[in-house]
């Protein structure tokens, strides 16, 4: 089996949402970093942001055509 990604660009109307990645296509592999999104009511200090990276057999960017 052979696990292949194809990265999106990001709806017009999904803007409101944080989407944080780094792609690299020449390790094969993307980095989702897990942004946590603003809420006034549970504000702390010193948020963390945690990233998990992920490798596949091939990677294709934003840029890729069908």
């Amino acid at each position: 089996v052979k696990v292949m990604l194809r990265v999106c660009s990001v709806p017009v109307s999904d803007l409101s949402r944080s989407y944080s990645y780094k792609l690299d296509l020449q390790k094969k592999q993307i980095t989702v970093l897990n942004v946590p999104t603003f809420n006034p009511q549970r504000q702390t200090a010193g948020t963390t942001v945690s990233s998990k990276t992920f490798t596949f057999d091939a990677a294709f960017g934003p840029d890729s055509t069908q």
